[in-house]
């Protein structure tokens, strides 16, 4: 590239602020750092210009278009976690959780650190029924079955109580050992509440119906 112009080597930096920024560096004899897209190209470009001395630069830079845009897709994921109040997880082969999601927050009010290396996926069910749990899903993880919607309940962080509905599948290395789970934790309490005063209304429909037919037949 030496012996050639900016405007030759990066088309349309002289339509972009980096062009002012570059410019900056040689006239001001200072170190100048940038973090700029280039519309021209539609990339995005990260680095430092320095001062050579005599109105001349020296620039290094890299295109981190592709961070970017894979950030930015995880900002849109997240969002969409949260909303739908869903939590995106992993743990070892032996439950402890190695990532959780940002949405950790909407669905357990508790940040993704307070989970990962600290808890289990079994620890998040109450006291009462958590031993059993935590049997079923070591027994999961000892045959490397996929699981879709177990139904459980948890604690929340203030210790609310609420119904998750799980989703996990195994994690393997090449030789088939197993490295440890991936999954989702959906906050479901809505859907049991509802499920269960259906029951509720069956439950008193059918000893109301048969009450009818005793007084009938007598």
């Amino acid at each position: 590239v030496v012996g050639h112009r900016a405007s030759e080597i990066l088309p349309g930096i002289t339509e972009s602020p980096l062009l002012e920024i570059l410019g900056r560096a040689a006239l001001s004899g200072q170190t100048v750092s940038f973090d700029e897209t280039l519309d021209s190209l539609e990339r995005h470009l990260t680095g430092c210009a320095y001062p050579l001395g005599n109105g001349r630069f020296a620039a290094l830079f890299r295109d981190t278009s592709d961070e970017i845009a894979l950030r930015e897709t995880n900002d849109r994921f997240d969002q969409l976690a949260k909303q739908n109040r869903t939590l995106i997880w992993e743990t070892d082969a032996d439950l402890l959780f190695t990532y959780a999601s940002h949405a950790a927050t909407a669905v357990l009010e508790c940040e993704p650190d307070e989970l990962v290396g600290r808890a289990r996926l079994c620890d998040l069910h109450p006291a009462e029924g958590r031993d059993a749990f935590c049997k079923t899903l070591a027994g999961l993880f000892a045959r490397k079955e996929p699981f879709t919607n177990l139904d459980h309940l948890a604690l929340t962080q203030s210790g609310q109580e609420i119904w998750l509905s799980t989703n996990g599948i195994p994690l393997l290395d090449g030789d088939g050992n197993l490295l440890g789970y991936r999954g989702t934790l959906t906050n479901v309490t809505e859907r049991k509440r509802t499920e269960n005063e259906l029951i509720e209304t069956n439950k008193y429909l059918e000893i109301t119906t048969a009450r009818a037919n005793d007084l009938a037949i007598q």
